[in-house]
């Protein structure tokens, strides 16, 4: 027999499938969003990063600002994750600060967000971070530098391509 709600067993176990997957309620606080993106929980992060979406440029680059100085390590953590999800490399300034970091998790998430979008006017500042007393930031340091190498060498490979061979032979790119 194909098993009912009327199941108390069944009832009982879609009950609480549909409390797991019922919306995450996310709090008002800008700052508290960002702290989410930091935090082991994946539906509270996806919930974040939604809400993130419908922010204007002006207010990403006010609470990433106020963010960095944040007390909480998540918020911190968070707003840097945060540029990496929207892919603001212009916001690239605002990470030197957490380079700086007392909290050796800052540091290693600083260093992962400079690898993540390559930016290369932080590279000398992320090298000299090789020398950090924690293990862990020096380890994410070295991964991030091989990253943002590998992506600048991917970039001035295809456009040495691109400016050797002229127009691509493809019809469907030269329209």
């Amino acid at each position: 027999a194909t098993p009912t709600t009327e199941d108390p067993a069944l009832a009982e176990a879609l009950a609480e499938h549909a409390s797991r997957e019922a919306a995450y309620v996310l709090p008002v606080d800008p700052l508290d969003i960002l702290g989410l993106l930091g935090e082991d929980d994946a539906r509270a992060r996806e919930a974040a990063l939604e809400r993130l979406g419908t922010w204007t440029d002006g207010e990403v680059r006010r609470w990433l600002r106020e963010a960095r100085k944040h007390p909480e390590v998540s918020t911190r953590v968070g707003a840097l994750q945060a540029m990496v999800a929207l892919d603001r490399e212009d916001l690239m300034s605002q990470v030197r600060t957490s380079m700086r970091d007392p909290v050796d998790r800052v540091r290693i998430e600083a260093a992962r967000t400079v690898g993540a979008l390559g930016s290369g006017s932080l590279i000398t500042s992320l090298a000299r971070m090789l020398v950090d007393e924690a293990p862990g930031v020096r380890a994410a340091v070295a991964t991030a530098l091989a990253e943002a190498h590998v992506r600048t060498d991917a970039r001035s490979s295809g456009l040495r391509l691109l400016t050797a061979h002229g127009e691509d032979p493809d019809p469907a790119v030269q329209d």
